[in-house]
C-alpha cells in the first residue's frame, strides 16, 4: 500500500511540473504575446526562486515539521498559485505569480525524495518508485492534448497548462494525507534523550515510525557478497550533519558532477527541439519523438536496482557518464543532411533513459545512503537546489547565449553541441579519476 501511494505521489508531482515546464516559453510568447526578452526574464527568475526555498525548507524539514506535512502545505498553496498564474495577462503579474509558484514548488522534489527513501526498506528500490514520475511527466502532455480534442470550447492546449496541474496538486494533497508516517526524527536538542516508541510523533509533529534497514546492501553481488563498492555503511558511514555529508570528499565529487550534469540536462532540453525543427521534422511529430527519452527512462529506472546490484555505484555511475558523452556524440553526427542524421538524433534522445537512471538517480541513491536519517531532508533539498537552481540557471543561460551566436541551421547546431560534449567528457573523467567509494573509511 505504501509503495502504491508513493508511486501515485511521484506520478502527480511530475504531472504538475510536466504540465507547464515544457510549454512555458511558448505560453509566454504566443499565448500572452510577451517579447522574447520578457519571457526569458520570467523563466530565469523562476530558477533563482528555486535556489531560495530549498535553503529555507532544508532547515525545518524533518526537524520542526515532517516532510509529508510540508508537502501537503506546498501543494495546497501550489494549487492556489497555479490558478492565480493562469489568469495573469500581463508581464508584471506573470513575473510575480510565476516566481511565487516556483518558490513554492522548489523544495517539492527534494522533499518527495526524502519521503520516499524514508519509507523504503531497500533504498535501491527508489528507481521503481521514481519511474512513475517519468510516466507522470509524459502523461501531462498527452492528457493536455487529449482534453483539447475532447472538450468543446478549448481552442489551445496552452490554456490548460496551469489549470490542469492545479487539479493534480489537490489530488496530491489528498493522497499525501493518506500516506503513513515513516522514518525517525532525532531527539530535540536538550531533550531527555529517551527513545520514543515506534509509531509515535515527536513534539514537532514529525512522523517517527521506525525505518528498517535493508537486509542486503543495494550494491551486494549475487549471494550477498560485496563488490568493489563495499556496503556504504561499512566503508563510508553516514556523515554527521547535512553539510558534513555534502562536504565529504567523495560526495563533493558527485555534487560537482551533479551540477555539471544538471547544466548539460538544461542545455540539452533547450537545444533538442530546435535541432529537430532544423531537420524539418513536422511539428506534429516533435512531441512523440522527444517522448522517446521518457520511454527509455521508464525501462532503465525499472532495471536500475538489479544493475546497481551487479555493477555497484562506481561502475554504474561511470557508465551513466559515458552514456552522457554518447548523447552528444550522436547529436554532433546528426548535424548533417545525410540519411543517418535522423536515426542518430533519435538514438541521442533515447540516451535520456540510461543517463537519467545510471547517472542522476544512482548518484542520488548513493548520497542518500551516506546520510543519516535526520539529515536526509536537508541533503535532498541541497541536491535539488544544485541541480534545479544553480545548474538550471547556468545551463539555460549558457545554452541561450550559445544558441544566439551560432547559425540557425543544422551546421550551427554542430557548434552548439560541441560545448556540452566537452563538458560531458570532463564529467566522465572526474567520475573515473576521483569517485572511489570503496576506499573510504568509516566516518563513525
Amino acid at each position: 500500500m505504501i509503495r502504491l501511494l508513493l508511486s501515485a505521489l511521484m506520478f502527480l508531482q511530475f504531472f504538475v511540473v510536466g504540465s507547464f515546464n515544457p510549454l512555458i516559453s511558448l505560453y509566454l510568447t504566443r499565448f500572452l504575446g510577451l517579447g522574447g526578452g520578457q519571457a526569458g526574464l520570467i523563466i530565469s527568475l523562476s530558477q533563482v526562486s528555486m535556489l531560495i526555498s530549498p535553503l529555507l525548507v532544508g532547515r525545518i524539514a524533518g526537524k520542526k515539521i515532517s516532510e509529508r506535512r510540508l508537502l501537503i502545505i506546498i501543494y495546497i498553496a501550489g494549487a492556489a498559485l497555479l490558478l492565480l498564474t493562469s489568469v495573469q495577462k500581463g508581464f508584471a503579474g506573470m513575473l510575480l505569480s510565476f516566481f511565487a509558484l516556483n518558490l513554492m514548488l522548489g523544495p517539492a522534489v527534494g522533499l518527495m525524495n526524502a519521503v520516499t527513501f524514508k519509507r523504503l526498506p531497500d533504498p535501491s528500490a527508489f528507481g521503481s518508485i521514481r519511474v512513475w514520475g517519468t510516466i507522470g511527466w509524459m502523461a501531462a502532455g498527452w492528457t493536455n492534448g487529449a482534453l483539447v480534442q475532447l472538450l468543446p470550447g478549448i481552442s489551445s492546449s496552452l490554456s490548460l497548462i496551469f489549470t490542469l496541474p492545479a487539479l493534480a496538486s489537490l489530488l496530491f494533497t489528498f493522497l499525501a494525507v493518506l500516506l503513513p508516517g515513516g522514518g525517525s526524527t532525532p531527539a530535540p536538542a536538550g531533550g531527555s534523550g529517551r527513545r520514543k516508541r515506534p509509531g509515535t510523533r515527536s513534539e514537532a509533529g514529525a512522523d517517527t515510525a521506525p525505518r528498517t534497514p535493508p537486509r542486503t546492501p543495494p550494491n551486494a553481488g549475487a549471494g550477498g557478497e560485496m563488490n568493489d563498492d563495499t556496503a556504504l555503511k561499512d566503508t563510508a558511514g553516514p556523515e554527521k550533519g547535512a553539510l558534513g555529508t555534502l562536504l565529504s570528499p567523495v560526495v563533493r565529487v558527485l555534487i560537482l558532477c551533479h551540477f555539471l550534469g544538471g547544466m548539460l540536462d538544461r542545455y540539452y532540453i533547450f537545444g533538442s527541439g530546435p535541432h529537430l525543427d532544423f531537420m524539418g521534422i513536422p511539428e506534429s511529430l516533435l512531441m512523440p519523438i522527444l517522448s522517446l527519452g521518457q520511454a527509455t527512462e521508464i525501462f532503465m529506472l525499472l532495471m536500475l536496482k538489479p544493475m546497481l546490484r551487479r555493477l555497484g555505484f562506481r561502475k554504474g555511475i561511470f557508465a551513466g557518464s559515458l552514456f552522457l558523452v554518447l548523447r552528444y556524440v550522436l547529436l554532433l553526427t546528426a548535424t548533417g543532411s545525410h540519411a543517418g542524421a535522423l536515426p542518430a538524433v533519435v538514438l541521442a534522445i533515447a540516451m535520456n533513459g540510461p543517463v537519467f537512471a545510471m547517472f542522476y538517480t544512482a548518484l542520488t541513491i548513493y548520497v542518500d545512503e551516506r546520510t543519516s536519517p535526520g539529515d536526509r531532508p536537508a541533503v535532498h533539498q541541497y541536491i535539488a537546489m544544485v541541480f534545479t537552481g544553480f545548474a538550471g540557471f547556468s545551463g539555460n543561460s549558457l545554452a541561450g547565449i550559445t544558441f544566439s551566436n551560432v547559425e540557425q541551421n543544422l551546421q550551427g547546431m554542430q557548434s552548439f553541441w560541441s560545448i556540452p560534449l566537452s563538458l560531458s567528457l570532463v564529467v566522465a573523467g572526474i567520475i573515473f579519476l576521483f569517485f572511489r567509494p570503496g576506499k573510504l573509511k568509516s566516518a563513525g
